[in-house]
């Protein structure tokens, strides 16, 4: 079962943090952000969290693609750090 839609991503467009509600938090979760260009930024395995906090204050100004899978499931979400 796909997780619902819902804000889970926020702010979108972040500068200094962006805050991710785990739709996987039952089961380990790949989280990875990559920008414009397809170089990951960010890449990180979670067990358990339901929240996750990322400190983007080194990432550039540009558009940037979240990509969060667990074992079934993938979303993906575009982001903006302005």
């Amino acid at each position: 079962m796909a997780p619902k839609q819902q804000k889970d991503v926020f702010p979108n467009h972040f500068e200094n943090k962006l805050n991710i509600k785990n739709p996987f938090s039952e089961t380990n979760s790949f989280l990875q952000i990559t920008d414009f260009a397809g170089k990951i930024v960010f890449k990180e395995k979670y067990n358990g969290y339901e929240e996750i906090i990322i400190d983007t204050s080194y990432f550039p100004a540009k558009f940037y693609f979240l990509q969060i899978t667990s074992y079934k499931n993938t979303i993906s979400r575009k982001l903006i750090n302005s």
